[in-house]
C-alpha cells in the first residue's frame, strides 16, 4: 500500500469479504447563481477551464447600474458646495466676532446687530453641518450603487473546474438560477453506508484502504473518515460513513465507485 495518498495499482477489481463498495464524489461541487436578474452579457470561461478563487465567471448587462454608480459618486465627491459652505461660515464668524467687539469697545454696534450677525453665523454653521451629513449620506448610497453593480458579477468562491455552463451569452438569466457548476477534485470522498456491527473500527481520523477499478486495473489509495454518523438509518440499519483521500494526481475520475477495505475488529470492537 503506498503511503501518503500514494496510488498503489493491484490487479483486477473484485467484491471481496472485509470490503464494501461506496461512491466517490468531489469535497466541493456547487452550482452557482446571481441573486439578481438580468441578460448575460459575458461568459468569460469554458466548460472544463480551471479556475482560480476570486476569477470572474460570468457578468450580466451592467451598464444601466455603472451609470448610476458613476453619478452618485460624482455627487458624493463634488466639494463645492460645502467649500461654499465653509466659506459662508467663516465670512459671517468674522462678521459676528467683528460686531461683537465694536459693541464692547465703542457702543458704535447695537444688540439687535450683534444678535442678526450671530444668528447668520449660527445658520451658515448648521447649514455646512447639513450639508456635511449630505455628503456623507451620498457616499454611502454611492456605495449601495456599487454593491448593485458587483451584483451582477458571478465570481468563482473556490479553485475548481467549470464542469456545466447553464446558460450561453445573450440569454436572460433569472434571479437564483443556476449558471454555472465548479467542482474542486483535488480532494474526493467516499461516501459508504455500512452496517453498524463493520463500521465500529472507523471512527473519524481513522486510516484506511481504498480500492479504485480502472481499465480492468485497481488502484489503491489512502483515505482518512472524517465523519462517522451518530445515527443508524431506521429502515436500511446502515450506518453512513464519510472517507477523504487525495486525488491532486486527478487519476480517479469522481463519481465512480470504489471498494473501502474493512479494518480488522479489534477486541475492543467487538464487545
Amino acid at each position: 500500500m503506498g503511503e501518503g495518498g500514494t496510488t498503489v495499482w493491484a490487479g483486477s477489481l473484485a467484491s471481496s469479504a472485509g470490503r464494501v463498495v461506496c461512491l466517490s464524489q468531489p469535497r466541493h461541487d456547487i452550482t452557482l447563481s446571481l441573486a439578481v436578474a438580468g441578460d448575460i452579457a459575458k461568459i468569460l470561461v469554458q466548460e472544463g477551464q480551471s479556475v482560480g478563487k476570486g476569477d470572474l465567471l460570468l457578468q450580466l448587462d451592467d451598464r444601466q447600474e455603472l451609470l448610476e454608480y458613476q453619478r452618485r459618486e460624482l455627487l458624493a465627491n463634488s466639494p463645492v458646495e460645502v467649500n461654499a459652505a465653509k466659506n459662508r461660515e467663516a465670512n459671517t464668524l468674522k462678521l459676528m466676532e467683528r460686531a461683537k467687539n465694536l459693541a464692547r469697545t465703542t457702543g458704535s454696534v447695537s444688540q439687535e446687530d450683534v444678535d442678526k450677525a450671530t444668528t447668520d453665523y449660527q445658520l451658515a454653521n448648521a447649514e455646512r453641518l447639513r450639508l456635511e451629513n449630505e455628503k456623507k449620506l451620498q457616499a454611502l448610497d454611492a456605495g449601495r450603487a456599487k454593491l448593485d453593480l458587483e451584483k451582477r458579477k458571478l465570481l468563482s468562491p473556490m479553485e475548481g473546474a467549470v464542469v456545466r455552463l447553464f446558460l450561453d451569452e445573450g440569454a436572460t438569466a433569472l434571479a437564483n438560477q443556476p449558471l454555472v457548476r465548479l467542482v474542486d477534485t483535488r480532494i474526493g470522498v467516499l461516501t459508504c453506508s455500512i452496517e453498524h456491527k463493520s463500521s465500529q473500527g472507523l471512527t473519524k481520523g481513522k486510516e484506511v484502504t481504498i480500492h479504485f477499478p480502472t481499465l480492468g486495473e485497481t488502484m489503491q489509495k489512502n483515505g482518512v473518515v472524517v465523519f462517522a454518523s451518530p445515527l443508524q438509518d431506521a429502515a436500511s440499519s446502515l450506518r453512513e460513513i464519510k472517507i477523504e483521500f487525495d486525488n491532486k494526481d486527478g487519476i480517479i475520475l469522481l463519481g465512480s465507485s470504489g471498494e473501502l477495505e474493512l479494518p480488522m475488529p479489534t477486541k475492543l470492537d467487538q464487545k
